[in-house]
């Protein structure tokens, strides 16, 4: 789990690793969760997931890189 400002909003974005998530039936090892701040605000769905390959752990660490937009 880390914090970040990721699109420079002043808030603090959330981003949650989920190393041992798979899909069945697909070739997915791992995810990553991110959840934007709506002005002090989360939304229980992600606003963007993302997945690596089977089997790589993907999202074992996660760590703030800062505002990733800039």
């Amino acid at each position: 789990v880390a914090l970040a400002d990721l699109n420079n909003d002043g808030w603090q974005d959330l981003v949650v690793g989920a190393p041992y998530y798979f899909k069945r039936k697909q070739e997915v090892g791992g995810a990553v969760y991110v959840y934007m701040n709506e002005g002090g605000d989360f939304s229980p769905e992600p606003s963007l997931e993302l997945t690596g390959p089977s089997y790589s752990a993907f999202g074992f660490a996660v760590a703030s890189i800062g505002d990733v937009n800039q």
